[in-house]
């Protein structure tokens, strides 16, 4: 497995992670795509960061994201969303600068 940052979301395989992610009733990373496509969300501000997991086959089956909040001077971490197939802790993306 290996977690890299994604600079370009939609260059990225994402449609099986969105379906899936649907079908169980989790509409995070259909929020991201939205806001990704319209540019209200490219995690392109400082500190902002969205990663991409990949899996064996160099398959995406994770994305998490940090963006900033408005409201507050602390970032949000966005929900992450996994394939159901995978599990992934939490801590190993926080680790990644």
């Amino acid at each position: 497995m290996r977690i890299i940052r994604l600079t370009y979301l939609m260059e990225h395989d994402i449609k099986e992670l969105l379906i899936e992610s649907q079908e169980e009733g989790f509409f995070f990373l259909t929020k991201l795509v939205a806001e990704y496509k319209n540019g209200q969300n490219v995690f392109n501000k400082i500190g902002e960061r969205l990663w991409g997991v990949y899996g064996e086959q160099n398959k995406l089956i994770g994305v998490a994201g940090l963006s900033q909040n408005p409201y507050s001077q602390y970032a949000n971490f966005m929900n992450e969303t996994v394939l159901n197939a995978y599990t992934i802790s939490i801590k190993s993306l926080m680790n990644i600068n």
